[in-house]
């Protein structure tokens, strides 16, 4: 993961693939149980719970403000938004920008939006963040930053739940 010096988004250019254990050609220490990513900021951390939704796994970090005291101004922490592949850790082409905002000038000119390799962007969110659809089936992530106010819908572009599937306790075992 990398750091995109324009957005501030948080990149994945290249999807890896999980040899997940159990899997044919996967055995000894090439299987493995799942996936994980290291953090890119500076003391940025994960405290509020993640949702999985469809496909994905959407949860927000938060990168604690460096206090001066010798400052009189207060700094406000920042935090991102993660919208990841729950199967892979990897990336969703462009997820925050779905098909029907790509003609809206506010949402299509912000590379922010427009990065195909974006798994988290900065939105200073705080808690945990929820997806909604409105009646056309586009799906927004719901969250409240952390100065406070009204909740902001982001839309996403997750797709739809197609090789997931549900396992009993007597199946994981």
């Amino acid at each position: 993961m990398t750091i995109n010096a324009t957005t501030q988004d948080r990149d994945i250019e290249t999807n890896s693939t999980i040899c997940w254990a159990g899997q044919t050609g996967c055995s000894g220490a090439a299987g493995q149980f799942g996936w994980y990513i290291n953090l890119p900021g500076a003391q940025e951390q994960i405290i509020y719970s993640p949702e999985l939704v469809a496909q994905a796994v959407t949860v927000n970090s938060i990168v604690p403000a460096q206090n001066n005291p010798s400052l009189c101004d207060q700094p406000t922490d920042q935090g991102f938004t993660y919208v990841l592949s729950a199967m892979t850790g990897g990336a969703f082409n462009t997820v925050f920008l779905p098909p029907n905002e790509a003609s809206n000038p506010g949402v299509n000119t912000n590379q922010a939006y427009t990065d195909p390799h974006a798994i988290a962007m900065l939105t200073n969110a705080s808690g945990t963040s929820f997806v909604i659809s409105n009646a056309s089936g586009v799906q927004y992530l719901v969250y409240e930053n952390n100065t406070g106010g009204t909740p902001t819908p982001t839309p996403t572009n997750l797709t739809p739940n197609t090789i997931g599937r549900r396992l009993s306790w007597t199946q994981l075992r």
